[in-house]
């Protein structure tokens, strides 16, 4: 945003000895310091004020004003600072001699993702007692636009292309598309300055590119395996977007128009569990269904045998059910609701149990439930 120029002003610099002539965008999306902090230094090294200034304007030095206390408080250098020389404004391009807390970051990337709007975090939105609501909290907007519309539309093309081009294209999804910027900074030791090689891995984008409804940051301080943005904060930020994604249903298609399993084409089997809830959970995704007892039985409701088929779980008190194959939470519920007390050893799926399906015991038998 703070460019100003054209996506295809060319910039005359070498990396590793390879594309010596970079795009501003190319430079963005490879996570080039070089060619950001030419391209800085170039439209704003006669006029730093115009690129401090902008920051300011933004509200980028002011604090949020959250809802709960703690936040700490922004400083943006300005070229009448007492500390401000002739690196100051080379530095500040590529994140240095600045304070932001990861909040403020987010902010400013949300921004570009609502088209411009700058809007301060809302933690509450609303206070009730007793079923009665107390008050009401909106989003307090801190910037209506903070650049133009095109200025805007430039920087979402080069955030999408970080993820398709750059430094972030091992991090994109093959189910939703999404923006961001990997982010890698030296910290300081104090006054002893940066001698002691400590860094900060971030990533901060949203998702889906298009058509925005989440926007993240990830911040890891002194990461132990790597120090990269890409490598260290870009794999939790797509963990936790996959995550997002898979629980919430309004960002898919129908199942039919998406390929959800990129593995083959089979729908994942079904565990036995409440007819109701299976059939919800389908009808939810848009997966037809049948009930897979009717089929053994020829029921005739049951001659389509394109649909995916579930199985019934009945579990009755003192009688041992069947939890082979289970994830923990299923089959501690069956156990449970089946009156028995589980033992829990090993991590993934039910591979073994200690008491034989269909016996019936006393309830509050104790069963050993081994996973794999």
């Amino acid at each position: 945003m703070v460019l100003g120029k054209s996506l295809d002003t060319r910039l005359k610099i070498h990396i590793h000895q390879r594309n010596p002539k970079w795009t501003i965008k190319e430079a963005f999306e490879e996570s080039s310091n070089v060619g950001v902090a030419k391209t800085i230094g170039t439209h704003y090294g006669k006029n730093p004020e115009k690129f401090t200034g902008k920051l300011h304007e933004w509200g980028m030095a002011k604090p949020l004003g959250l809802q709960i206390p703690g936040e700490a408080n922004p400083w943006v250098k300005m070229p009448d600072s007492r500390s401000w020389s002739k690196l100051s404004l080379v530095q500040m391009a590529y994140g240095y001699e600045l304070k932001l807390t990861p909040l403020q970051t987010l902010t400013l990337f949300n921004a570009v993702a609502n088209d411009g709007k700058m809007v301060a975090p809302l933690f509450v939105k609303e206070i009730q007692h007793l079923g009665s609501t107390v008050k009401k909290f909106e989003a307090r907007v801190i910037n209506k636009q903070i650049a133009s519309k095109e200025a805007i539309g430039k920087m979402q093309k080069m955030m999408a292309g970080v993820m398709t081009e750059g430094t972030g294209k091992r991090l994109r999804s093959p189910l939703y598309t999404s923006a961001g910027k990997t982010g890698t900074a030296q910290m300081a030791d104090g006054a002893r300055g940066y001698g002691a090689r400590r860094y900060q891995s971030s990533f901060a984008g949203y998702f889906p590119a298009e058509n925005p409804k989440y926007s993240m940051i990830v911040v890891i301080r002194n990461p132990r395996n790597g120090y990269y943005g890409g490598s260290v904060a870009g794999p939790v930020f797509r963990e936790l977007a996959d995550m997002v994604y898979a629980n919430d249903l309004s960002l898919h298609k129908t199942f039919n128009n998406r390929q959800v399993n990129v593995s083959g084409s089979k729908v994942p089997y079904t565990l036995r569990g409440s007819k109701d809830a299976t059939a919800k959970v389908y009808q939810m995704l848009g997966v037809q269904s049948v009930n897979w007892n009717s089929i053994v039985e020829s029921d005739k409701d049951s001659s389509d045998h394109t649909a995916q088929a579930f199985t019934v779980g009945e579990f009755k008190e003192g009688v041992v059910p069947n939890v082979k194959g289970m994830g923990l939470v299923d089959a501690l519920y069956a156990m449970e609701n089946a009156g028995f007390k589980a033992t829990v050893r090993g991590k993934g799926k039910v591979v073994n149990q200690s008491l034989a399906a269909g016996q019936r015991l006393k309830p509050g038998t104790n069963v050993l439930i081994e996973l794999n």
